[in-house]
């Protein structure tokens, strides 16, 4: 999420829209669900930050949701969310009219510094890494066909089309991302140049 907010600056789209933030602590689960239901997929070092994590009972973030145009929701989608997503967004649409765009969550391999180092600006642009991880971004995909909802994959605007594979470097040859998940302020700018057109169609810019 902080990504996406980083690409709204970079875009200057935070200087035609009033935002609101809402930050969930990494794994407490970014859903509208009752905290029961999410509670035995939370490891347990965890549970005592989750727990003060009550979406559906904090009266101001849904006073907020009724008077919002949009709502975007972004995260490192974990398979248990995705899996819950679709009844978060029945949630969400009873308490407000506005248009949700849910942001997929995005994985880059880590480079091998050691290559990065000794290789020329051509021979990154040029190189793709393997994916070895599992990822819900199918399921995100078709979580819903509310023409309210937008879904945007940001794991292909990131990684690029190629199937299993992932670009991890930016046209000029420039790490996207140096731990896998945040984005450099390179790979923010590229992730950006692909967003804006989506963005400023989806906000009427």
């Amino acid at each position: 999420s902080q990504d996406l907010f980083n690409v709204l600056i970079k875009l200057g789209l935070t200087e035609h829209l009033s935002i609101k933030l809402k930050y969930v602590p990494t794994n407490c689960g970014n859903i509208f669900v009752e905290q029961n239901k999410k509670q035995k997929f939370i490891a347990t070092k965890r549970q005592p930050i989750c727990s003060s994590v009550d979406l559906i009972g904090d009266q101001d973030l849904r006073d907020s949701l009724e008077l919002a145009d949009y709502v975007f929701l972004a995260s490192s989608w974990k398979v248990w969310e995705a899996d819950m997503l679709s009844v978060s967004l029945d949630f969400i649409d009873d308490t407000t009219d506005a248009s949700i765009v849910i942001f997929g969550g995005k994985h880059i391999p880590v480079p091998d510094y050691k290559k990065y180092i000794g290789s020329t600006v051509q021979q990154r642009e040029l190189s793709s890494v393997n994916l070895s991880m599992d990822h819900p971004f199918n399921k995100l995909r078709g979580v819903s066909r509310d023409p309210r909802h937008v879904f945007i994959d940001v794991h292909k605007l990131v990684c690029g089309d190629i199937q299993d594979k992932c670009s991890i470097y930016t046209s000029g040859g420039f790490l996207k991302s140096y731990d896998g998940y945040h984005l450099t302020k390179y790979g923010v700018s590229d992730l950006g140049q692909q967003l804006r057109e989506p963005l400023l169609d989806i906000l009427g810019l």
